[in-house]
């Protein structure tokens, strides 16, 4: 019989072509997620039958980029291209006088390389509230995000789950950081990084926006002071 599973790892039972031994052979694959460019090491293994075993590809195709052992059961390579692969697996084993199979149906999911896709972080003020949600494309969710380099401002900081940076700036500046993320491919995981730069004014604004220092003639009800700062009016 022949069944297809989801999940980190998947298992298919099939009938043993033996008259001598009547039995079942098991099959798992584990991982079932690869990514383009990383390296992927997938492991064939089966239970029931007699050792050793023989593998093959009996229907569909391996991404390309990886191959099958036959003697070991081992897949592995680097992915060329990210999408679904649907295969069939055939085990043999060295049952006497014939040799049981069974055969199962896998699906491979190869993830695109990961990326960092945030472009570019908005510039702010000091002592005005900072937050800007950085994001990833590709490569195995859940991500981690970390500062591999560089510093942020004073006063804000990364959160490594949710990619977020956030604070309220205590000083103005140019600052640069590197920032990295990880996914979850397994065994190894996949990198990938990205240099921001943030610029922070020194000019301090009040809470509507306004210029918190500006002289106000004849008093604290005078007019709304404005300038321009880069391509914005505070």
């Amino acid at each position: 019989s022949l069944a297809t599973c989801g999940g980190a790892e998947s298992t298919v039972a099939g009938n043993m072509a033996s008259s001598s031994s009547p039995g079942s052979l098991s099959l798992t694959l584990s991982p079932l997620e690869g990514e383009v460019q990383m390296a992927y090491l997938g492991t064939l293994k089966a239970s029931g039958g007699t050792p050793p075993y023989n593998w093959k590809v009996a229907a569909g195709v391996l991404p390309a980029g990886l191959r099958l052992d036959s003697p070991s059961g081992l897949i592995e390579g680097s992915p060329v291209d990210a999408g679904e692969y649907g295969f069939t697996i055939q085990v043999q084993d060295s049952s006497q006088p014939s040799s049981g199979t069974a055969t199962g149906d896998f699906k491979l999911t190869v993830a695109p390389k990961l990326q960092v896709a945030t472009t570019n972080l908005y510039h702010s003020f000091v002592s005005q509230p900072y937050a800007a949600t950085l994001t990833a494309w590709g490569g195995i969710p859940p991500y981690t995000w970390s500062v591999a380099s560089g510093t942020l401002p004073q006063g804000m900081s990364l959160d490594a789950r949710t990619g977020k940076i956030s604070g309220t700036p205590g000083k103005g500046g140019e600052f640069s950081a590197t920032i990295q993320v990880t996914d979850s491919l397994k065994p190894s995981p996949a990198v990938a990084s990205k240099t921001f730069g943030l610029s922070i004014s020194d000019i301090r604004l009040d809470p509507y926006g306004g210029l918190a220092d500006a002289p106000v003639p004849g008093g604290a009800t005078g007019y709304f002071h404005t300038t321009k700062v880069g391509n914005r009016w505070v």
